[in-house]
């Protein structure tokens, strides 16, 4: 039989002691400064951006087609195109908080967009009107290829991240 040396025995349990002891003040150094990263942000008051939708352009599809009528929802690509005597606007349907898909439904005092996800819901015009979101969503740029990108001429394109006021609109009257 082996004989078993206590002093080895007891100088492992310091140490490990030691480095557990170490870990533990780190650990609650690490809690300690994420607590005061959070209570600098909220006494700073820093607002949510909201997340946002990979930046590029994107196909709708034929301008004299989309023009035939005010309101094109396109679910595919997550945007709602309006068409009136000024033009065309597009918004988009993907909720600014989790970028979730959103639902249209019609409640009591008009129609809403509503994400199924977060619960987050807007008016129909993009303004929230319950949370978590705290982000209207946004109205994109719209752009006519001409042939010029190597797609069919008079092709309707959005430009997603290039965001533009609520009112903009891209002039464009049928022929």
């Amino acid at each position: 039989m082996g004989s078993l040396n206590v002093g080895r025995v007891s100088r492992a349990k310091r140490e490990l002691s030691v480095s557990v002891y170490s870990g533990g003040c780190a650990t609650i150094r690490c809690v300690t400064l994420a607590l005061l990263l959070l209570s600098l942000v909220h006494v700073l008051g820093c607002k949510s951006k909201g997340r946002t939708r990979p930046v590029g352009f994107m196909r709708l599809g034929s301008v004299l087609e989309l023009a035939q009528s005010e309101e094109t929802f396109l679910s595919q690509e997550r945007i709602l195109l309006r068409y009136d005597s000024r033009g065309f606007s597009a918004m988009s349907t993907s909720c600014t908080y989790d970028l979730s898909p959103l639902t249209r439904v019609s409640e009591q005092g008009g129609r809403r967009w509503r994400s199924s996800y977060s619960g987050s819901g807007y008016d129909d015009k993009g303004h929230v009107i319950e949370g978590p979101s705290k982000v209207n969503l946004p109205f994109y740029e719209l752009k006519i290829d001409q042939g010029r990108y190597g797609g069919p001429a008079d092709t309707l394109y959005v430009e997603i991240g290039s965001e533009k006021p609520e009112d903009w609109r891209l002039p464009f009257a049928i022929p």
